[in-house]
């Protein structure tokens, strides 16, 4: 097949997936175009359950080769590669034999999945520290304006400060307010930039997904 078919075959078939979904969706009630919309919703479905499928297989093509060969540079490693595949299968294995919501999911849920999620952000707060200071750093106002809501919000969440009412009220009224505020902001922009890129799309004038070449 030439680049150009396979260039040109997913280009036409992203334009009439993508215009099919919008006007099924938002814009017409017809009958045979919401049948078609509907269809092509459960093949993506499918192909979301064929990509978690693939990421498996990709998991073990990573980890497998490390559990065997022992890389001198990374003694550990293959410590941290079998208990990966362990708890993944372990996990898919409950799930397929007892269900998501049996009471050894859950088991192995709360005592597993649970306390690393608590742990995670806690281990991450000795990275963000001294990653703030770095990036934010007394330059200019702009930096002040990152730095100092960061360590008042910081200080905000130690069980220590917590309650000090000044600090409670300034962080209250940043997050009711100014958060607030640019996260709105961001999505309008996010937005609008969804909308950009589906009209490109449409008219099959993005073609980053694409393969290279004439």
């Amino acid at each position: 097949m030439s680049i150009t078919l396979r260039r040109e075959i997913p280009k036409l078939a992203s334009i009439v997936i993508f215009a099919v979904m919008v006007l099924s969706t938002l814009f017409v009630d017809f009958p045979a175009l919401n049948a078609l919309g509907l269809e092509f919703t459960k093949w993506s479905n499918v192909i979301s359950s064929m990509s978690v499928g693939l990421g498996v297989v990709s998991l073990c093509l990573y980890h497998i080769p490390r559990m065997i060969k022992r890389d001198k540079e990374n003694p550990y490693q293959w410590i941290y590669s079998i208990s990966s595949l362990f708890f993944m299968f372990a996990f898919i294995f409950v799930g397929f034999a007892y269900g998501l919501t049996s009471k050894a999911y859950s088991w192995w849920y709360d005592t597993f999945n649970a306390p690393i999620a608590a742990a995670a952000p806690f281990l991450s707060g000795f990275f963000m520290v001294p990653a703030t200071y770095k990036a934010f750093k007394l330059k200019n106002l702009d930096a002040a304006s990152l730095m100092i809501p960061a360590i008042l919000f910081m200080i905000y969440q130690t069980p220590m400060f917590s309650g000090v009412p000044v600090l409670s009220t300034i962080c209250i009224y940043l997050l009711a307010y100014v958060t607030s505020a640019t996260f709105r902001a961001a999505i309008i922009i996010v937005g609008l930039g969804i909308i950009y890129l589906s009209i490109r799309t449409i008219l099959g004038m993005e073609k980053g997904y694409l393969p290279e070449g004439g």
